[in-house]
């Protein structure tokens, strides 16, 4: 079969998705597909488009077009779905200047319009049914040897302490600032000014920790795909504890609690410990291979359809 991995909306999004659609059109090509990969373009005839991410950017006349367009494609809903909303934000959010989805007149069609839906949150599993769309099943994202792209420099040139990238919430910005009153060195790129996936890269080679943080109140999922591609890498992650492992992702990383974080962080760093943590969430997460996930999520699909 021949796939089109579509990205919508800004050429940000792109930039922030860049490691989820290298692994899904990685493992399709391992699973013999021809695989192209596309930005606001959808492919006609044959071609199976997957639209990873985006779509929630754009305007429910942009979304309409989808769905009338006459052509295959298969959705991701890449957001968390709560409430009737995309990313908990209602109207009101975007009359104070935050970013808002019209969730009933353009997204929920779009779902409803697609040949299947994969989710990449368990939670989106049990919410979508609340609305018509039955989940064809969960994305799982595992280890791919093309995605091991970080050449890490020797610990003695590491000159960073704490990374992280993102954006940078109130909730966030209140565990970085006790960090930093630890007189830990950290470095900082937030979604609002993005830096390319190169120099994201080479930050984290730079860095000892690399953190993994929750947004804020109706945001509290952490980023599996951050921390499957930190352990591909060999990197250490330090993941922030928040009562929900959508993918069962946190056995691959270092968990403590908000309150607990900069403590963490002291303490891998003065022991050096981040460097055998980081060897073996990398050792464990080489035996949970993309193309096998895939492979089962394709046949479960397309027997379906």
């Amino acid at each position: 079969m021949k796939f089109n991995i579509a990205c919508m909306g800004t050429r940000a999004n792109l930039n922030y998705q860049r490691d989820w659609l290298l692994l899904v059109t990685y493992a399709l090509q391992d699973l013999g597909h021809a695989v192209v990969m596309s930005h606001n373009r959808l492919d006609s005839g044959s071609t199976i488009n997957i639209i990873c991410h985006g779509v929630h950017d754009l305007s429910s006349e942009e979304m309409h077009h989808i769905i009338n367009s006459d052509v295959n494609y298969g959705a991701i809903p890449g957001e968390i779905i709560i409430n009737g909303t995309v990313n908990n934000r209602s109207q009101f959010d975007e009359e104070m200047g935050l970013p808002w989805t019209d969730f009933s007149g353009g997204y929920l069609p779009y779902l409803k319009g697609a040949d299947f839906v994969w989710c990449v949150m368990e939670h989106n599993m049990r919410e979508l049914p609340k609305y018509g769309v039955n989940p064809a099943g969960f994305l799982k994202f595992g280890f791919h040897p093309r995605l091991q792209e970080i050449k890490l420099i020797p610990n003695e040139y590491r000159d960073n302490d704490v990374y992280f990238f993102g954006l940078l919430t109130e909730a966030r910005s209140r565990i970085l600032k006790v960090i930093k009153q630890k007189g830990l060195k950290i470095l900082l790129h937030d979604y609002g000014n993005p830096t390319l996936a190169f120099m994201r890269n080479s930050n984290i080679n730079r860095s000892r920790i690399v953190l993994n943080l929750a947004q804020d109140v109706g945001f509290r999922h952490i980023s599996g795909l951050r921390i499957v591609y930190l352990a591909t890498n060999c990197c250490y992650g330090l993941s922030e504890s928040v009562g929900i492992d959508d993918g069962d992702y946190l056995k691959f990383s270092d968990v403590a609690n908000p309150n607990e974080i900069a403590e963490r962080c002291l303490e891998v760093i003065e022991t050096k410990a981040y460097l055998n943590l980081a060897e073996k969430y990398h050792e464990m997460i080489k035996k949970f291979p993309m193309k096998n996930y895939l492979e089962e999520l394709l046949d479960e699909t397309f027997a379906s359809i």
